[in-house]
């Protein structure tokens, strides 16, 4: 129960940071829409009338719609820089030096901004509907295809929790791990599947990327809408991977 207490009382508290930021929020769902619409263009400009191996260009603009959105939510904020500051300006010490779990406050503070996030959806959806009406979008009408994929993207964003602590964590050997951070998020923006498939990508970098857990961030929750009668595994290496991460 002390944990739930805690919980809550870091949420609140990262709610409070929200509301003390809100035109910091604002702007950065403007940047997410930005990259969505570019990306989204860009494949209806390239493919329309086409189809690449496993998608057609209803398939490819479902998954580049659900990417965007997955990665809108998961990239809203960042954990690892935020815990690269706690430890090299000293602030981590004076948290350890009380009963309660560094690890546990920031998952606390991670939620609150995509709580947000995801009530902000459905205005989301309303204005990419206005700017492409026409656009080919072919959802699964099976509810546990919905199911799936609401589980593989809590999946998803508790992996990239995990993998952004460990790269702020680097702060303990390198001074604020700036060269490193940097390096790690690189491979988790274009290693996650949030621009293109990461089974379209050349096949031995495919092969190798599905190596490392980056696909299972956008692709493999993606993957549950845009082509779900052969994305359903997906969510054992979400969990393998988080299990070996912990």
């Amino acid at each position: 129960m002390k944990l739930f207490r805690l919980f809550g009382a870091y949420f609140r508290t990262g709610l409070s940071l929200l509301s003390a930021y809100r035109l910091d929020f604002v702007f950065g769902r403007l940047r997410t829409m930005v990259v969505f619409f570019s990306v989204a263009w860009l494949w209806l400009t390239v493919f329309s009338g086409r189809t690449v191996p496993g998608y057609d260009t209803a398939a490819i603009f479902t998954y580049v719609l659900s990417g965007g959105l997955i990665y809108g939510l998961i990239f809203a904020s960042s954990v690892e820089r935020d815990v690269a500051e706690d430890i090299s300006s000293g602030s981590l010490n004076s948290v350890l030096t009380r009963p309660l779990s560094y690890l546990w406050m920031r998952w606390s503070l991670f939620w609150p901004i995509r709580l947000i996030v995801v009530l902000m959806l459905p205005l989301q959806l309303l204005v990419i509907w206005l700017a492409m009406p026409d656009a080919p979008i072919r959802f699964p009408a099976e509810l546990s295809s919905w199911l799936l994929f609401t589980i593989s993207t809590v999946l998803s964003c508790t992996l990239f929790f995990l993998l952004e602590m460990f790269a702020g964590y680097m702060a303990f050997w390198l001074h604020r791990a700036y060269g490193a951070r940097w390096m790690l998020h690189v491979f988790m923006v274009f290693g996650s599947g949030a621009f293109i498939p990461t089974s379209l990508l050349p096949p031995p970098v495919a092969k190798l990327a599905f190596m490392t857990p980056y696909p299972w961030l956008v692709y493999g929750p993606a993957s549950m809408l845009a082509t779900p009668a052969v994305a359903g595994w997906f969510l054992m290496p979400q969990i393998i991977w988080i299990v070996v991460i912990i």
